[in-house]
């Protein structure tokens, strides 16, 4: 049997990433055939929460100017309380893993802090 595969190789806009044929395999070592969505860059995060959902709304944020800044909403993610609580932890250990292998990551609180003395 031949062993799935990851394509890292470069994708155009509009592309499909992987063939139909293809697989991934996830950390748990379960292949599933993918059909992925095209990633996005979001560099702002708004949430909420009701009893039934988490909401998640990220933005793209830039500045025209110094009082003109461009925001744009990129894709809202709607999740299950479960949900919610599995992602936290799987960010959790990714952010861990990075960190072990880059260095710590700097809070974004400091970043601004830092940036707003400066100016």
């Amino acid at each position: 049997m031949e062993q799935p595969t990851n394509k890292s190789a470069a994708v155009k806009p509009g592309e499909d990433r992987f063939d139909e044929n293809e697989v991934l395999v996830d950390p748990k070592g379960f292949a599933r055939s993918v059909n992925l969505a095209p990633a996005i860059y979001a560099n702002h995060l708004e949430m909420a929460f009701s009893p039934w959902d988490f909401m998640m709304r990220f933005f793209e944020f830039r500045y025209g100017g110094v009082e003109d800044p461009i925001i744009r909403e990129l894709v809202g993610i709607v999740l299950s309380p479960p949900q919610a609580k599995a992602a936290r932890d799987l960010l959790a250990r990714q952010v861990a893993l990075y960190e072990n292998k880059y260095g710590e990551i700097t809070d974004i609180a400091k970043v601004l802090t830092e940036a707003q003395q400066k100016a």
